[in-house]
């Protein structure tokens, strides 16, 4: 929520007529094999996600929610010996969920770029298991504007 202010204060408009793209969450997805707890707990996620959404409506009734992108388990998944830390679905789809629940109750726009990858071939647009490629960077900002002029917000 710190880091949320200090962004948001550095990239907002003299009036509330922009567009303001929140893409946050799969760090908080993050499980560390030591202690089996994720970085963030749901019910925790859910009160940060609240707090930002009604902060990100007041600077812009333009407010996206994305949600997060879907990882590749066998890069980043439980069983891959990737320093300690792991990813799995099953999380990022709950906290997902949460997403898609607090934008609607808050009257944001929502781009589910979570769905939309899925219906694609995802795993070959991601470089590590969670950070995309250049062409999946390609892909989601297609997807992104194709949202955002449907939705008229540009």
């Amino acid at each position: 929520l710190r880091r949320f202010k200090i962004e948001a204060g550095s990239r907002v408009m003299t009036t509330n007529d922009f567009v303001f793209i929140i893409a946050i969450g799969l760090n908080d997805v993050v499980c560390t094999k030591t202690t089996m707890k994720l970085r963030t707990t749901l019910n925790q996620f859910k009160k940060n996600i609240a707090v930002i959404a009604k902060m990100a409506l007041k600077l812009s009734k333009k407010t996206v929610f994305v949600t997060m992108t879907p990882v590749d388990e066998d890069r980043i998944g439980y069983d891959h010996p990737n320093v300690g830390k792991f990813v799995v679905n099953k999380d990022v789809d709950a906290y997902n969920k949460v997403i898609r629940k607090i934008a609607k109750k808050n009257g944001a726009y929502l781009l589910d770029i979570n769905a939309e990858l899925k219906e694609l071939n995802y795993k070959k647009l991601l470089s590590n298991g969670s950070h995309p490629t250049l062409n999946g960077y390609r892909k989601m900002s297609g997807i992104a504007r194709k949202f955002l002029e449907k939705k008229k917000l540009i």
